[in-house]
C-alpha cells in the first residue's frame, strides 16, 4: 500500500491548472459512468 504515498507526492508536485484538469477529468469520468450504468443508483 505504498502507492497511497506516492499519490500524495505527486499531487503535492502538481500545479493549480493540472490539478484542476485532473480533477475536472475525473468529474466528467464518474458522470459518464452515471449515464452508462443509470440502474446502479437506483439501489
Amino acid at each position: 500500500m505504498t502507492s497511497g504515498t506516492t499519490e500524495s507526492k505527486k499531487w503535492g508536485r502538481m500545479s493549480a491548472g493540472q490539478k484542476a484538469a485532473f480533477v475536472g477529468k475525473l468529474c466528467i469520468f464518474l458522470i459518464t459512468f452515471g449515464f452508462a450504468f443509470p440502474t446502479m443508483l437506483n439501489d
